[in-house]
């Protein structure tokens, strides 16, 4: 027992004397543990902080509770993740992209901290490693960037070198499925195997010298040296960031994937037809379809196609201050146009400035187009068909459309199962419009439906509407401003036929141009003689050519003038 006891008390005496010791030690070194002050601040800020936060996954999170005072869904979000069709997709994609970065972007490094290494000259080491790792410092939003620039098949240097080398140099890289991986990938490699050299180089420069002198002795290459002295003594370090990066392999951000997918590689139902293209795409043989086409009058094309029926003309200019309005240099192509938002109407087969205030874009939709609608939907149901339809129907032309609708919720679409198919037929000629019976899955469907039915850019004309044949009731009006007949159908069985028949042949509406004239120099700022000036000119109904050159004499503002020129002209 007094045994038992002696020791009890020696090791107190020890763990004393090693605490008075620990004390010693610290205040003789304070100043290192001061350097220990920002990471701890840091990792405790920047890693533990956040943990905090972890919290939200398992709440329904409201903002302006808070996530404490938030109510708690438990693994609610987590089951809604696993049981989603996508999600055994969304694991195989992000495995492919994490193994093929791991297993092609992990030796690069390696390799190329072997070959800085192997640099005698000092300058130029310093300038490789400097040239090598500063890509790292690129941001992702910068990165795409330049692969669009780069791998462009209208100005891409990369295509431009192809077809030098006898290729085709038309690849659209960005824009085929079959690429996305690689060019996700090894951009990657590009941009970060100079940063993660770093490691390899400064473990390289503990490789004992005498190692190699004595492999020189024995008569070992450079290549030989490499493989006997320089990578077993790095060994240990290529282990550790191998396990490292192996333990951030489900970590792929889907920053970069975001910026790089877009709808030109990724298939948009079975005919993979973008939702978004450039003009190109469906015009390859006319110069203006190409975003360099404006380049000699200091412009960019930048317009693009959405759809098969709408052209989009994005305006990057500083607002006008005379006319509270931006400007844009549009080509349309051949043939009748429809403005989506002021229901202007244009003839093709030229290039004009358009000018728009800040509530709208130039959207052209083509005769004959016809594009179903809903409203905006938010919550638990945004993902059902809607109840209610609104069709807009462009006058000008014949048109087609099929509606596409499926269950929302698994792949079948893929093979033309669960889903449903409704076609919408325009005849121009003899002014009709026709909602035919669903195909396919009809229980996809809601019971009724309502249907708003927008006839766009058309002269007044009395509608009857048919269902299976017969009439029935509806409601209707004319919209003179932008020429458009409203006719609303009430509640019915989306399993039913629906015609909408004219008394008389449809005929396109007129620009209204003097009134849309009028309008815009109303608000204009500018002097209001050359206002007036001008105005009189084009109400004299002169030669339009002769008007618009006399008004050229106004002293009217250039903007004015060309803005003038765009209503007057559009419909020529």
């Amino acid at each position: 027992m007094s045994n038992s006891i002696a020791v009890c008390t020696n090791n107190k005496k020890l763990q004393k004397r090693d605490s008075g010791k620990t004390w010693k030690l610290m205040k003789q070194n304070w100043v290192l543990y001061v350097f220990l002050i920002p990471a701890v601040v840091y990792i405790a800020t920047f890693m533990y902080g956040p943990m905090y936060g972890l919290v939200i996954a398992f709440k329904d999170f409201v903002p302006a509770k808070g996530i404490m005072g938030s109510s708690w869904a438990g693994m609610k979000w987590f089951k809604m993740f696993f049981e989603t069709p996508r999600f055994w997709q969304i694991l195989k994609n992000t495995l492919v992209l994490s193994l093929y970065s791991l297993a092609v972007g992990f030796p690069f490094p390696i390799i190329l901290a072997l070959v800085i290494n192997d640099i005698r000259a000092s300058k130029m080491k310093k300038f490789c490693q400097t040239v090598t790792y500063m890509p790292y410092f690129i941001s992702t939003v910068v990165l795409v960037g330049m692969l669009s620039v780069f791998f462009s098949p209208d100005s891409g240097f990369v295509n431009t070198l192809l077809a030098k080398l006898g290729g085709s140099g038309t690849t659209f890289f960005m824009g085929e499925e079959k690429y996305f991986r690689h060019m996700y990938v090894w951009s990657g490699i590009w941009q970060s195997m100079g940063w993660n050299s770093v490691i390899y180089i400064a473990a390289l420069s503990g490789v004992d010298q005498q190692l190699h002198e004595a492999a020189m002795i024995d008569g070992a290459n450079r290549f030989q040296r490499v493989l006997h002295v320089d990578l077993p003594t790095i060994l240990p370090t290529i282990i550790i960031l191998l396990i490292m990066n192996c333990g951030s392999i489900l970590n792929v951000g889907y920053e970069k994937v975001y910026l790089m997918q877009n709808d030109l590689n990724s298939s948009v139902y079975k005919e993979s037809r973008p939702l978004v293209a450039p003009m190109y795409y469906d015009y390859p043989e006319f110069e203006y379809a190409y975003p360099k086409s404006f380049l000699k009058g200091g412009d960019r094309n930048n317009q693009y196609l959405f759809g098969t029926d709408m052209i989009v003309a994005p305006i990057t200019t500083d607002l006008i201050p005379t006319l509270q309005k931006g400007k844009v240099k549009v080509w349309i192509p051949e043939g009748c146009y429809h403005d989506f938002y002021t229901g202007m109407i244009y003839q093709g087969e030229k290039v004009m400035w358009m000018y728009r205030d800040l509530n709208s874009i130039p959207v052209l939709v083509k005769a004959g187009a016809i594009i179903p609608m809903q409203e905006q939907i938010f919550g638990s149901n945004f993902l059902k068909n809607p109840k209610e339809l609104t069709i807009r129907v462009y006058g000008g032309e014949n048109g087609e459309f099929v509606l596409y609708e499926d269950d929302n919720a698994t792949e079948e679409y893929k093979t033309g199962k669960e889903c449903c198919f409704t076609k919408m037929k325009l005849d121009w000629e003899h002014g009709s419009f026709r909602i035919e019976r669903p195909e396919g899955m009809a229980d996809l469907l809601p019971d009724t439906r309502i249907y708003n039915i927008e006839i766009c850019g058309v002269r007044e004309a009395v509608p009857k509407v048919l269902t299976e044949g017969a009439e029935t009731d509806f409601l209707w009006k004319y919209n003179k401003e932008n020429g458009s007949i409203h006719i609303s159908v009430p509640e019915m069985k989306t399993t039913q036929e629906v015609e909408i028949i004219f008394e008389k042949k449809l005929s396109l509406n007129d620009n209204r141009e003097l009134e849309c004239v009028y309008e815009l120099l109303n608000h204009a700022q500018g002097d209001n003689t050359a206002k007036e000036t001008a105005y009189h000119v084009l109400q004299t109904g002169k030669n339009l050519a002769a008007a618009l050159g006399e008004i050229e004499t106004t002293g009217l503002d250039k903007d004015i003038r060309q803005a003038v020129t765009e209503i007057m002209t559009a419909n020529l």
